[in-house]
């Protein structure tokens, strides 16, 4: 971890380094349903030790995101709590991620840049079935899924787990960031009072090849992500 709250993964098995992740993006649909980002200020994250081992490391982000409102002459506040969990038996980074706003119009996406050269191509499982999917550089199309998604190259991989219904997109920079929207599904039981708040899980596993032939593998991985919850 840095001062900024960004992780870094190095996969030991293949000594792929992955890093910033835990980087967030901020937009709303306005009336027309044109999605736009929204800027803001960044308060300095606090960072706090949850677990220091030896069976399990635990880090925990807290991080501010200040929008500035006309209507109110002041500051809306998007709070975002992310627990990083890493147990000594597992390959699977895991994040909790809870997500608080004033205002149920916001589009939250945490961003994953994967490295993973030019690739255009993602695969998603959903209800136990492989989706393979064709990026290009003008498509905002969120995609869907409800078990694991994707992105391999000759060198790298990577797949991101979720125990709820999420949407993803590749983002066609340099980097092949993945963003994955974190906070489209808050259930009614999750919204309370003024603020709307909503309840993430996922998984973070590095070489997860399913273009090669890792696939029974990576179901493997999937369902140990979700014994372990």
């Amino acid at each position: 971890f840095d001062k900024n709250g960004f992780v870094t993964i190095i996969d030991k098995r293949t000594d792929n380094v992955f890093k910033n992740f835990g980087k967030f993006e901020l937009s709303e649909e306005d009336e027309n349903g044109v999605v736009k980002n929204v800027r803001y200020e960044k308060q300095e994250p606090r960072i706090s030790i949850i677990n220091a081992g030896p069976l399990e490391a635990g880090i925990k982000v807290r991080k501010r995101l200040k929008i500035k409102s006309k209507r109110i002459r002041g500051w809306k506040v998007v709070k975002v709590w992310v627990k990083y969990f890493l147990k000594i038996s597992s390959n699977i980074l895991e994040a909790e991620v809870r997500v608080e706003e004033p205002e149920n119009k916001y589009i939250l996406d945490m961003l994953f840049p994967t490295e993973c050269g030019k690739v255009r191509e993602t695969i998603e499982m959903s209800n136990l079935k492989l989706h393979k999917h064709t990026h290009s550089s003008n498509d905002l199309q969120r995609i869907g899924f409800n078990g694991f998604m994707s992105i391999s190259d000759k060198k790298r991989s990577l797949s991101i787990l979720t125990e709820k219904p999420v949407f993803y997109r590749l983002k066609l920079d340099n980097s092949r960031t993945v963003s994955i929207n974190i906070n489209n599904y808050a259930s009614e039981s999750e919204r309370k009072s003024v603020n709307y708040r909503s309840e993430s899980r996922f998984g973070i596993f590095p070489d997860g090849d399913i273009f090669g032939k890792k696939i029974d593998g990576l179901f493997k991985i999937y369902e140990e992500f979700l014994s372990k919850k």
